[in-house]
């Protein structure tokens, strides 16, 4: 196994660990990744090879839709876009002033303004979690065309 490498996969940018490239890897939903130490690369089936994203995709998915929409959804869209709204507010209103941006951002309607932001990127994360969802389902989809029926990986 190698170090961590950063990966992007899609616009969802996460840091996973990269595997060796003799490691050979299935997927299968019932045991998603699976290795084989036949050495001959990264092989699903008999011709149907994962690309380092696809992979990525897989690992992703693994995580669950809860955590998706956890910290992509609601942490990462929600609350920082959140906080970036009420920092322009604030300095469109009253200039460069932190006590300003300290009682706009931390005042009753700051709060309702975050949390607003906070709702819709659940919703945010829950689209994005169905495309995912759509696109491990094409993975597999081509798995399954290249995989014979007797194989067990």
């Amino acid at each position: 196994m190698t170090g961590p490498t950063k990966t992007r996969s899609g616009s969802f940018f996460f840091v996973m660990t990269s595997l060796a490239k003799d490691d050979d890897i299935c997927y299968n939903k019932t045991k998603p990744l699976q290795r084989t130490a036949s050495g001959k690369g990264i092989q699903v089936g008999r011709k149907t090879k994962l690309t380092e994203r696809q992979q990525a995709l897989i690992r992703y998915h693994q995580r669950g839709k809860r955590t998706h929409i956890l910290f992509n959804g609601i942490l990462s869209w929600g609350l920082l876009t959140g906080f970036l709204f009420l920092t322009i507010q604030s300095l469109w209103n009253d200039g460069f002033s932190f006590s300003a941006w300290r009682n706009t951002v931390f005042s009753g309607s700051g709060m309702i303004t975050v949390l607003t932001f906070m709702a819709v990127g659940s919703l945010w994360g829950l689209w994005t979690w169905r495309q995912i969802e759509k696109n491990v389902a094409e993975i597999d989809e081509k798995r399954r065309k290249g995989k014979p029926k007797n194989q067990m990986c």
